[in-house]
């Protein structure tokens, strides 16, 4: 049926891309169209820097990496075209945000951001138990399978098979990222203030 689950990726290390997971509609790690400012990211290295620094508001071009506390890298576009993105709109934690205020361009920071900060603690209230048929006899069920979940509102809510039998499934709704300490570094290319 529409509403039955379905398999977003097989994996138990799944991290979705940081600004996709912080995007609330928008894509921010999608490559820029022409035009954009990935299409002029030449200009960066050119440009004579300004010493507009961030506050709330401004739109913001930037490299970052996010880093697990064992180093593993949860993403990064230091390799790949920058994303912009304005602060204060609710598209990036403002843990995240905290640590972007004050920095103008061309300027770099490595922080580690704690658990509270970033994506919280793990709530024990976002694991639920369903019933084994909700998901269809078709699919293939294994531990840390990643399912896409409809709510009322036909907005999508991804979840984590902890467990399963014949009867019920376990899923964990919490963020993959919750109750990491998380390694964020970031390269500021561009501040523009925006009225």
């Amino acid at each position: 049926s529409s509403n039955s689950p379905t398999i977003i990726l097989r994996s138990r290390n799944f991290y979705p891309p940081f600004l996709v997971i912080l995007a609330t509609g928008a894509i921010l790690g999608q490559a820029p169209s022409r035009g954009s400012a990935g299409a002029s990211r030449f200009k960066y290295r050119n440009h004579a820097v300004s010493n507009v620094i961030i506050t709330t508001g401004s739109k913001v071009t930037l490299h970052f990496s996010l880093k697990l506390e064992d180093g593993a890298i949860v993403d990064s576009n230091f390799e790949g075209n920058p994303v912009s993105l304005i602060i204060g709109d609710g598209n990036l934690p403002k843990g995240f945000e905290k640590q972007l205020l004050g920095l103008a361009a061309d300027e770099k920071k490595s922080v580690t951001v704690p658990p509270e900060d970033a994506f919280g603690m793990p709530n024990p209230n976002n694991i639920q138990t369903i019933a084994r048929d909700a998901f269809g006899v078709d699919m293939a069920l294994e531990e840390g399978l990643v399912v896409s979940f409809s709510d009322a509102g036909n907005t999508e809510l991804p979840g984590v098979v902890r467990c399963f039998d014949e009867e019920t499934v376990e899923v964990d709704f919490n963020h993959p990222l919750a109750g990491h300490a998380l390694q964020f570094d970031v390269q500021i290319l561009d501040v523009v203030t925006v009225n």
